[in-house]
């Protein structure tokens, strides 16, 4: 249901809220309420998040970082879940 694509904090909450309402067959309004984090959802103070390709501002190194991590993990074992 969710992602580790998302490049954001503040995009993670927008996604998390927009999924978990559809999971629960929920419909949420796409303003923000005014409340103390509102500053959060600048510049648009809305939940959705903006559509097209975003640039990939991830270093060469961490790919690299994150290879060697999955060379060394197990294999994850479904009936174990």
């Amino acid at each position: 249901m969710f992602s580790a694509t998302t490049r954001s904090l503040e995009r993670i909450a927008d996604l998390y809220m927009t999924r978990l309402a559809a999971a629960i067959g929920r419909t949420i309004e796409d303003e923000i309420p005014d409340h103390d984090h509102l500053t959060m959802y600048t510049p648009d103070f809305l939940i959705s998040a903006p559509s097209g390709n975003m640039v990939d501002e991830n270093k060469p190194r961490l790919s690299e970082i994150v290879e060697r991590v999955l060379a060394v993990l197990p294999p994850a074992n479904s009936e174990a879940i």
